[in-house]
């Protein structure tokens, strides 16, 4: 049998690569909605910046392992996601990672 979650969500570990920065790669733990194909179409991830943002927007639940200029942890928000997705290459390793992983778990049915 086939259950039919209408709420499929996964977790990723994001490896983003920060430019300029000693470390080579840093992580954040990521809790993503799974969206139908016709909820993705109804997005511009292609090209443009904004369409990337409001994508992520709507999939990004949670974020997990963000640490402040102390390295105190920072607990999730808005406010958080958005300074996240002001970078650009924060942007990117999301986008690949929801990819990726959205098409893992696919393959793997």
């Amino acid at each position: 049998m086939f259950k039919i979650n209408t709420r499929p969500s996964f977790t990723s570990t994001v490896q983003i690569a920060v430019p300029g920065d000693d470390t080579d790669v840093h992580s954040l733990n990521v809790r993503f909605k799974a969206l139908r194909s016709s909820e993705m179409e109804a997005h511009d991830t292609g090209t443009s910046t904004e369409g990337q943002k409001v994508f992520l927007r709507e999939v990004i639940e949670h974020v997990d392992g963000a640490l402040d200029e102390d390295g105190e942890p920072v607990p999730y928000s808005e406010a958080l996601r958005e300074e996240l997705l002001d970078w650009p290459f924060v942007v990117s390793a999301l986008l690949q990672h929801y990819v990726r992983d959205l098409v893992k778990a696919h393959a793997g049915n």
